[in-house]
């Protein structure tokens, strides 16, 4: 569970519940019109959210910044929001130089930004693929990516499906593309309606 201390920084994450709004009040053609990209799930963050220097105090840059640029006007999530209950939609932006890679890691220039020291600048880099298929890559991060709790290899891709679990340090997302998120979306729709 991801209390609201560690991810009071996140500043484009999408609420499933917005999320199954939108669908209901806008309809499926248009939300895939508007979301056509795979989304990560939040599984877990740090404990507590308080991460601490060697000398025990609390690091500065101890938040979660993930910025894409069709997600805009998020807002934090409240107090004792549990993990599961938001997704941050994979889009490319304009800030770094690869043209179609959507890169992760610490420094701002990313599209997806874990501002935390423990993150490397470039971190993890994902390819979406001629076929549509998904591939991720570790950039050769000090704390490593793992897939399904499989260390990944530096530079060398690795084919991401529906369902994996992708972890940067303790960041653990869960890989989620278009139609099973739509399908998650409509599943949950009908859960609040009963």
């Amino acid at each position: 569970m991801c209390s609201n201390k560690n991810l009071e920084g996140i500043e484009e994450a999408l609420s499933l519940n917005r999320l199954v709004m939108e669908l209901a009040k806008r309809g499926e053609k248009f939300f895939r019109q508007t979301h056509p990209n795979a989304f990560f799930l939040v599984v877990s963050c740090p404990r507590d959210g308080v991460l601490r220097n060697d000398s025990g105090i609390r690091a500065d840059s101890d938040f979660l910044r993930l910025k894409t640029e069709l997600t805009t006007g998020g807002t934090p999530p409240p107090a004792g929001s549990p993990a599961g209950e938001w997704a941050i939609e994979l889009v490319k932006t304009d800030r770094n130089v690869y043209k179609s890679k959507i890169t992760i890691g610490r420094a701002h220039n990313n599209d997806i930004v874990i501002r935390i020291n423990k993150i490397s600048k470039l971190h993890s880099v994902f390819n979406q693929e001629r076929d549509g298929s998904y591939s991720l890559v570790d950039m050769g991060s000090v704390n490593g990516t793992t897939v399904n709790d499989v260390k990944l290899e530096k530079n060398k891709p690795v084919e991401i499906k529906n369902g994996d679990m992708i972890t940067f340090w303790r960041y653990q997302f869960q890989f989620v593309e278009p139609e099973p998120f739509l399908q998650l979306l409509r599943d949950l729709s009908s859960k609040t309606s009963q």
